[in-house]
Formats: structure tokens, sequence, C-alpha cells
């Protein structure tokens, strides 16, 4: 079964800091759709055990305003350019399902087509802080579904690059 999803978000945000009589400021701005496609290939080894092998694609493009950190602290601010990036991102989850729960492992590669963004501190450029056309995603999971209308699920996610980033979700579905 095919399973096609989309997605539009903006927003921005606003952050200076204070002390002792000096200032630090960032602020920035940020818009991105992005498409999903997903097939499943289902195996079921009996009516309530069995596990889901499930191509996806993604393509999304995302814009966001250059950043600049300023600060009164030291005599150097620090930039990065506008990110504005095609994306695709080929990938694979594995899914074990069972009665009302199941549990994942995914990996997709996100590529950039724009290539890349510079980051600089002052008018050094900071290669290991810049981002590279492509990264790899790896995660594991899960979800449990508790009643027809409540479900919830968890779940962490690597992301390997310029550098390493880590995140965890934790959530609640409730169905009216």
């Amino acid at each position: 079964m095919a399973e096609p999803s989309g997605r539009l978000h903006g927003g921005g945000y606003e952050n200076n800091m204070s002390m002792e009589g000096k200032k630090d400021s960032l602020s920035n701005w940020f818009f991105g759709i992005a498409a999903k496609c997903a097939y499943n290939f289902d195996v079921n080894f009996t009516q309530n055990i069995g596990i889901t092998l499930q191509p996806n694609f993604l393509t999304s493009f995302n814009l966001y305003g250059d950043s600049k950190w300023n600060s009164d602290y030291g005599q150097i601010n620090m930039s990065s350019g506008y990110l504005k990036g095609l994306n695709v991102a080929p990938g694979i989850n594995f899914i074990y399902n069972k009665n009302n729960w199941n549990v994942y492992i995914k990996t997709s590669y996100m590529y950039n087509v724009n290539n890349h963004v510079d980051t600089k501190a002052g008018n050094v450029e900071l290669s290991e802080v810049s981002t590279k056309p492509g990264y790899f995603d790896y995660g594991c999971g899960g979800f449990v579904q508790i009643t027809d209308s409540i479900s919830v699920n968890a779940g962490l996610t690597l992301k390997t690059g310029a550098k390493t980033n880590t995140g965890i979700n934790l959530g609640a579905n409730f169905k009216f």
C-alpha cells in the first residue's frame, strides 16, 4: 500500500541575552514544504505478527534566513549563509509488528541538491560546522496502540554529516 504525505512549515525565532551590560543576539526565520511517499511490503507470519519492509522517498524545499550572531562580549561576530535547499532523501524502514505494537529501525540519506552552506566567524571559514551536501540519518523506535483512540510512540535518531546530531522524540496521540 502506498502512503503519500505532505508537510508545510514555517516560523522564526529571536534570542537575546544580556549580562553585565553586554548583549548577544540572534534571530532567524524558516520556511519549508515537503512530500514523502512510502510503499509497504508486508510479510505476515501469523494473524498478529509480521514484518514490513518500507522503502520511501522524500523531496523537500527548505529556506532558512542567513544567521548573524552579534555579540558585545568580544571582537568577532559569526554568520551563516542562507540555507536554501532542494533536498531528496531515499530511505528504508524495517518494521516488526505484533498485535497492537511495533518497533522499527530506519535509515536514509538526505542529499541537498544545492550543495552546502558555509559558516564563518569574522572572515574565517569554519568548515567543521558548515553543512556538507548530504548526511545519513539512522533511527529506531516504537509505537503502541493502547486503545482505539490512544497511542504512544518513542524514537531515537542519529544524523551524521558535518557534525553528529541526535534527536529523541516522545509522543502521544488521541483520535476523536
